[in-house]
């Protein structure tokens, strides 16, 4: 764990927490028959498109406590923050437009894992998921030089292994999935789950270029991008409630979701309303957390730890008994995780038994399963890129050149 600071590792086990939270909350407020109006019989509460607002609303009410804490340095004197080389301060004029971008692809990325999870298993989810890891890597070797002096075997070989492991969870859901009670559309399911990944690496990546230039918390760039979210899904939630749904088997007329419905079944559960507000708050802790990573990491770094939730949303999901344990589909999943596991340990440097071609991360992280040089790579003192087009060595081969410490 040497390779990172205490406070980046913080917000990474924060991370992994509210992110288990919310596939959990997420998944959960599908668990319910639910009568959808008068006299009607109930029918399973299916609102992924509500779903994602709840999340942008989540994401908004970040700026509430960025205004919270912000007024408390205030009364205590605190003293503002330095500016850092390279950056600019935040301004709502015009740095507010910067985060329309990432909320657009969040948008669609959220939206199709919030309906790739209604027909999925939540583990399964959760697993296919990581494939964004290998999108965000491709879209980061194609933007970040920095991140190209820094690739290497072992980052080569993590994506290939991650990528093996969750082509195994796929194969177990498609597979053994059309047992399991759950799992509305186990094929279906993968198909959306993965498109969202490539707009999720939009995401990650379109959020740290701007973070890469702007100077902000990770509170106040959440929250911009919660209140983009929301004005997006007041557009078109009144679309959904009228457009005809083409994934719908059972009503050839039902529409992508119905809004009248939402607001009865909401009345009619409690269930519903306490689970909707702790995904909301998950939504909060899991982007403002997340966000963070992105800021004092990369966002290459943020997906590949964020494969590793995938554990506790199978075990929890087990127990609560959202699946069954069945030992062909069970084997499959828990290889998947395996290697999902270790090809995020080792693109991350954490666990090293690949050796290093490029001479400056042989310098760096010495020979594989050696004991790390007594100068810690994230920890050294950022130096610019120079006329020349040298990069600082002292840094971790997944890290692009951004700030070390974690803001305010």
């Amino acid at each position: 764990m040497a390779i990172y600071p205490l406070k980046v590792w913080i917000v990474i086990i924060g991370m992994l927490i509210f992110g288990t939270s919310s596939t959990l909350t997420g998944k959960g407020m599908s668990q319910f028959d639910i009568v959808p109006c008068a006299g009607c019989p109930p029918i399973k509460f299916s609102h992924p498109y509500v779903q994602t607002l709840f999340m942008f609303i989540g994401e908004f009410l970040c700026l509430g406590l960025y205004f919270l804490i912000d007024f408390i340095n205030k009364k205590k004197g605190v003293a503002d923050t330095k500016l850092k080389e390279g950056k600019v301060f935040y301004k709502f004029w015009p740095h507010v437009f910067l985060f329309l971008v990432p909320t657009a692809c969040d948008t669609a990325a959220s939206t199709l894992y919030n309906v790739g999870l209604y027909f999925s298993i939540a583990s399964v989810y959760q697993i296919l998921r990581n494939v964004r890891v290998i999108f965000v890597a491709l879209l980061s070797l194609c933007i970040w030089r920095d991140f190209r002096v820094k690739f290497d075997l072992p980052q080569v070989f993590g994506l290939v292994v991650l990528f093996l492991g969750a082509t195994l969870v796929a194969l177990s859901a498609i597979v053994f999935g059309t047992a399991d009670s759950t799992a509305v559309s186990p094929i279906l399911g993968v198909v959306l789950t993965i498109l969202g990944c490539l707009f999720s690496a939009l995401f990650y990546c379109s959020e740290e270029l701007f973070l890469r230039k702007i100077q902000t918390t990770g509170l106040m760039g959440v929250g911009n991008e919660g209140g983009w979210g929301i004005i997006i899904y007041a557009i078109l939630l009144p679309i959904f409630n009228t457009v005809t749904d083409p994934f719908s088997s059972k009503n050839p007329k039902e529409v992508f979701d119905n809004l009248s419905h939402w607001v009865y079944q909401m009345g009619q559960s409690v269930p519903e309303i306490i689970i909707h507000i702790a995904y909301s708050f998950s939504a909060m802790g899991f982007n403002y957390s997340g966000m963070e990573v992105t800021n004092n990491v990369s966002a290459a770094a943020r997906s590949t730890f964020d494969a590793c939730r995938v554990i506790l949303v199978w075990v929890v999901s087990l127990i609560v008994g959202w699946e069954t344990w069945e030992n062909k589909k069970q084997f499959l999943q828990i290889a998947g995780f395996v290697l999902v596991t270790f090809g995020v340990l080792t693109y991350n440097n954490i666990v090293r038994v690949i050796p290093f071609l490029r001479e400056s991360n042989k310098i760096i992280w010495g020979r594989p399963c050696s004991k790390l040089p007594k100068v810690e790579p994230i920890e050294a003192e950022m130096q610019p890129a120079t006329e020349n087009n040298e990069i600082n060595v002292f840094r971790s081969s997944t890290v692009p050149l951004v700030d070390e410490e974690a803001k305010d």
